[in-house]
């Protein structure tokens, strides 16, 4: 994982915005690493055994070695090593993300690990959008990440749709804040521990909060599939984009 920070570095632009996006990118996912690992108790000396490598991050990134023992991260790694993948690679070459190794869980990871892609289609134009599942050992962490989730990081609107839920599987009785997607909407999901032309159905609960179609009755707790990343990051770039849309209409009328 450090490695892939490392590398991820290197890589940095040399615009001044896309050095701070970065930056703080790669700062979130330090700190979840580090939460995590000290959940486990071990100091971080155990988490970055090499010296060097350990002051130097600790130079560049100091918040994290400050907060993560007082301040629960936003996601868990894997999200973020997802997003440097598909922005790497490019977020209309699946195959690519799909074969990333960096985009893979490591093998100390328990639960299931799903690689999904959300279409937009119109006009035979399609845009990807990406998410993992959640992967946390034991159902206490996975219901800090998901609640960390709808606080700061997922839309609004998913937020809401799986607070629905949230934290148990049964629907609360004085509001319903659910999601139809509509039918341009396509979902593929892989798992990344299997075969990747294996593809997955959306579960019950994914159906329940999305509408998405599907047979599977097998019900994960709410907000934990890939869906809800994947479902928030589509919901985010269209707001962006229909936003972009309406301020170049405003240009045009002025």
């Amino acid at each position: 994982m450090l490695g892939f920070v490392e590398k991820q570095k290197k890589n940095t632009g040399s615009e001044q915005e896309e050095k701070k996006r970065r930056k703080k990118l790669v700062d979130e996912m330090l700190h979840s690493i580090f939460f995590w690992d000290k959940s486990t108790n071990p100091p971080l000396e155990e988490i970055i055994p090499d010296v060097k490598i350990h002051n130097a991050l600790k130079n560049e990134y100091p918040r994290p070695f400050e907060f993560c023992t007082s301040q629960r991260p936003k996601r868990t790694p894997i999200f973020y090593v997802l997003d440097m993948t598909v922005e790497q690679e490019k977020p209309e070459n699946e195959e690519k993300i799909n074969k990333t190794e960096g985009s893979r869980p490591t093998s100390e990871n328990k639960c299931s690990g799903v690689l999904h892609q959300e279409s937009s289609q119109e006009s035979n134009s399609c845009n990807k959008y990406y998410g993992v599942s959640i992967s946390t050992t034991g159902a206490q962490a996975g219901r800090i990440v998901v609640a960390a989730s709808c606080f700061s990081a997922w839309d609004d609107d998913v937020a809401r749709a799986v607070m629905t839920y949230y934290p148990n599987k049964d629907k609360r009785t004085y509001f319903d804040a659910t999601i139809t997607l509509p039918k341009t909407v396509r979902c593929e999901a892989f798992s990344i521990r299997m075969e990747r032309n294996e593809e997955m159905m959306p579960c019950r609960p994914c159906a329940n909060l999305f509408g998405l179609r599907t047979s599977d009755e097998t019900e994960w707790a709410y907000g934990n599939c890939a869906e809800a990343e994947s479902v928030s990051n589509l919901l985010k770039n269209e707001a962006k984009e229909n936003h972009k849309q309406k301020y170049n209409h405003l240009q045009m009328q002025i």
